[in-house]
């Protein structure tokens, strides 16, 4: 009797622990579980606790002291919505200086650029500090920002997301990615996804919507975006390439000349230049597109620029032909910005470099060097998929 007695006792308490205890518990679950209505950027912080929150993030650099407390971001229909608690020095860390707006600390250069990064690797760049945020120093149309104290909230339009085929991170800008694989709740029911389709040499850019992008940088983390990004790929026996540049040059032709380098050789190196010719394909002088070429579409050809300027058609001696290795498709606004896709003959890169034809190609470079200091490449598969490409290997430029 007095075992049972005292299983009766323990019994009790054990009850009545969990009786005082479930509103706790029950209270948790339901802010776990609390469903996502919508955010109201009104400095009222309240409709996060639907949202999942992470953190605390400090920043690998020593030049970038700020610890981000906790963040969070989601994406519902027109609007992309951004959380921020920064240092406040309640941890006693000295990891930043606790001043309300010290965000900018958190970031590489102290200078608050995070970004919406797509599935495609195409990155949206903007600032944030203490009073909103803004992209290359203006505000943003559409932007809704608020602060209180440390605490930040966000909406930005989807309308700045670029392309993507279903998910999109929010993250520090050539930084660490903060919250990745974010879906729309409330999807555009006309939303497109798709691959890269059929190209040619035509000025018509649309087949690379869906191309997944390397980025081509000059400016790094201190600016106030990527200057550029592309991407090199295998289909159809071919090599293609795409770059976008974010760079404005006013009417300045960003894309010639440009640089080929095979194997990852540095003595394989070629440089192309766009020359314009006639409309029967034939060329009668050295008219370089390089310079300041304004707005609009041509189709030029792409020469060696160590080929003779005082005869365009000269025969290469290391090659047995002349000094062209394909056409370029240019199209350029009024700013700078612009578009543009060329083709190349793999069979003239490989008598150019002395190499016993394509399938001794293996890795093709390129690099854009009026864009940014990167290359992109395309390396050949172990199946051997770039020895297989054929006679001609297709790049595209594009710059927004």
């Amino acid at each position: 009797m007095r075992r049972r007695h005292g299983m009766t006792i323990i019994t009790s308490i054990f009850l009545t622990a969990v009786l005082v205890l479930l509103p706790a518990f029950r209270s948790s679950a339901e802010d776990a579980t609390k469903a996502f209505s919508g955010i109201t950027i009104d400095g009222d912080f309240s409709d996060w606790e639907a949202v999942p929150k992470y953190g605390p993030h400090y920043p690998e650099s020593p030049y970038s002291p700020g610890v981000i407390e906790s963040y969070a971001a989601v994406w519902s229909g027109d609007n992309f919505y951004i959380y921020l608690h920064e240092y406040d020095g309640s941890d006693g860390s000295n990891r930043g200086y606790p001043w309300p707006g010290n965000i900018t600390q958190s970031t590489p250069s102290n200078n608050g650029n995070f970004c919406i990064t797509t599935d495609l690797n195409r990155t949206t760049a903007f600032e944030i500090n203490g009073n909103g945020v803004y992209q290359n120093g203006y505000s943003i149309t559409g932007a809704s920002f608020k602060r209180k104290d440390h605490e930040y909230e966000i909406s930005l339009p989807s309308s700045i997301i670029k392309n993507y085929n279903e998910t999109v991170s929010f993250g520090i800008y050539q930084g660490d990615i903060l919250v990745s694989d974010i879906v729309n709740q409330n999807p555009d029911p006309n939303h497109k996804t798709g691959t890269v389709s059929d190209i040619s040499i035509d000025g018509n850019y649309s087949e690379w919507d869906f191309a997944k992008m390397q980025m081509i940088d000059y400016t790094t983390s201190g600016g106030h975006g990527s200057d550029g990004s592309g991407t090199l790929l295998l289909k159809d026996d071919k090599v293609y390439g795409y770059v976008i540049n974010d760079k404005k040059t006013w009417g300045s032709n960003p894309f010639t000349p440009f640089t080929v380098k095979v194997n990852g050789d540095d003595s394989m190196r070629l440089m192309l230049t766009a020359v314009k010719g006639n409309q029967d394909g034939s060329i009668d002088s050295w008219q370089t597109m390089d310079d300041y070429i304004g707005s609009g579409t041509g189709i030029y050809y792409l020469f060696d620029t160590a080929a003779p300027k005082d005869d365009i058609n000269s025969i290469d001696s290391q090659t047995g032909r002349p000094y062209y290795y394909g056409r370029i498709a240019l199209t350029m606004n009024s700013d700078g910005t612009g578009q543009a896709e060329f083709e190349l003959d793999t069979k003239r890169l490989a008598e150019h470099f002395g190499l016993d034809g394509i399938n001794s190609i293996k890795m093709v470079e390129c690099n854009f060097q009026d864009i940014g200091n990167q290359w992109i490449s395309a390396a050949g598969t172990p199946t051997g998929s770039l020895v297989n490409t054929g006679d001609i290997l297709y790049f595209l430029v594009v710059l927004y």
